[in-house]
């Protein structure tokens, strides 16, 4: 039989369920782990970041989909460690149009969308 301080903290782990999203925000770059110029509006052909905080960690990791105009959608992984935890990805965006960005725990449960537009 596993000792019980090991069951407990499965078990703990199995209750936890998805990670939640405290915090989401786009932006232009990344500093000093903080986003910076937050916008919703942005230029084709320029970066746009994610940055998320999150709470209810560590879990599995979350995946972020951007949804373009004209193209299918392009999704990358983000590993959550600890609670809260400030993570963040990005996206070359180069059609104009309405963009979406979500992030997804891994069973599938919508976290959070943003929208954006590129002109």
């Amino acid at each position: 039989m596993a000792p019980i301080g090991v069951l407990l903290l499965a078990m703990a782990a199995l209750a936890a369920g998805p990670p939640a999203v405290t915090q989401a925000k786009l932006g232009t770059a990344v500093q000093n782990r903080q986003l910076s110029g937050e916008n919703t509006s942005f230029a084709a052909g320029s970066r746009v970041y994610l940055w998320l905080e999150l709470t209810g960690g560590p879990s599995d990791p979350v995946t972020v989909t951007w949804t373009s105009p004209r193209h299918a959608s392009f999704q990358t992984q983000l590993d959550v460690k600890g609670s809260p935890w400030h993570t963040w990805a990005y996206k070359t965006v180069d059609a104009a149009g309405d963009w979406q960005v979500s992030v997804t725990a891994s069973g599938g449960t919508v976290l959070k969308t943003l929208a954006f537009s590129v002109k």
